[in-house]
Order: C-alpha cells, then structure tokens, then sequence
C-alpha cells in the first residue's frame, strides 16, 4: 500500500519519477489537469476525485474505486480499468479510445460524448449510463449490460454486440450497424426513424418501440425512465 500525504504529495513523486501507487487514497482529491500517464494505480481509492481534463494515458487502475469521480474531457486512452468501479462517475466528453474497461461497473455513469472507439467494454456493466452521443465505433461490448442506458445518437458501428441486454434502452438516433450482432435482447428498448440497424434486424419481432409521434414526444417518451 502506498502512503500519500496528498495530491500534492502524488504530484511531486510522480514528477520525481514515481509511477507506482497501489492501494492508494486518493479520495476527493484535487487533480484536475494532472498528467499522471503511465501511473500504475491498482486497487486505489479514487472516489469523488476531480480529474477534469487529467492525462491518464497507458495508466493502470485496475480494480481501482472511481466512483463519483469527475473525469470530464481526460485523456484515458489505453488505459487498463478493467474491474475498476466508476458507477455515477462523470466522464463526459472523456478520450478512450483502446481502453479496457472489461467487467467495469458504469451503471449511472455519465459517458455522453465519450470517444470509446475500439475500447474493451466486455461484460462490463453500464446499465442507466448516459451515452448520449458516445462514439463507440469499433468497440467490444459481447456480455454487457445496457439496460436502460440513454445512447439516444449513438454510434455503434462496426462494434461486436454479442450477448448484449439493451433492454429499455433509448437507442433513438442511434448507428447499430455494428460488425456483429448475435444473441443480444432488446425488449421495450426505444427506437425512432434516424435509428439505423443492420440489414435484415427487424425491431418490431426484437420487441422493440417505435417513437418519435407528436403525442410521444410532448409526453416526454424519449426519456429513459
């Protein structure tokens, strides 16, 4: 376990040339900017951290406790999370490209315009996570849960969407034309005319829900509950 006094503390070892801080606390704190790529954070505890536009480049929090933490616009890419807890953490706007996320939790997570291109989302849990215009080109999502997740202007092309619950999800606007789809649910999910689908995929036999009427949208049907 590594013993900080301080962000400040973290701060000046990792500039000293310290990239290993397991175990650490690191709750709350105060980084917004920093730039720790390659820092090696397994199991830390980072809740509530503010992180706004941090350079995590190649870091390494695997199992790390991420939640409410504030992520908005960091650079993340390649980063390892896999089984890192990040539940109601915000990482609008977040650079992820090749990151893995496998078996992460998300639910709650506030993802929307994150650039999740080629990023290892399997069997991760993003149930009523907001990805709200997310780019997840590319992306490997087999095993995920996305219950209730917002991807209203989503774009899932080309990504591997196996065994995927998209149950009650809002996939209005949405790219699903993703490289492959198998085995993956879709009841109550929503859907409107902008919401492109792979050739041959029939959403009213998936069981899915057709909005998008001037009735429906003063009602607010395109929130998800």
């Amino acid at each position: 376990m590594t013993v900080l006094a301080s962000a400040a503390d973290l701060l000046e070892r990792y500039a000293a040339g310290a990239r290993e801080f397991p175990d650490s606390n690191l709750a709350d704190a105060h980084l917004q900017r920093a730039i720790l790529d390659r820092a090696i954070f397994v199991g830390a505890n980072l809740r509530g951290a503010q992180l706004t536009r941090a350079s995590l480049q190649k870091a390494v929090l695997r199992n790390a406790a991420l939640e409410r933490a504030d992520l908005t616009r960091a650079d993340l890419r390649l980063a390892v999370l896999n089984g890192a807890n990040l539940q109601n953490a915000n990482l609008e706007a977040a650079t992820l490209p090749d990151a893995v996320l496998k078996t992460a939790q998300l639910s709650g997570t506030n993802l929307s315009e994150a650039d999740l291109r080629s990023t290892d989302l399997r069997e991760s849990n993003l149930s009523g996570a907001r990805m709200e215009r997310a780019c997840l080109r590319g992306a490997h999502l087999s095993g995920a849960d996305l219950q209730r997740a917002d991807l209203q202007g989503a774009d899932l092309g080309a990504a591997s969407v196996v065994g995927v619950n998209f149950d009650g999800a809002n996939l209005c606007g949405a790219d699903l034309r993703c490289r492959m789809m198998l085995y993956a649910t879709f009841h109550e999910a929503r859907y409107d005319r902008a919401t492109q689908f792979p050739s041959g995929f029939d959403p009213e036999s998936a069981g899915m829900t057709l909005v998008g009427t001037d009735e429906e949208r003063d009602s607010g049907a395109l929130a998800v509950n």
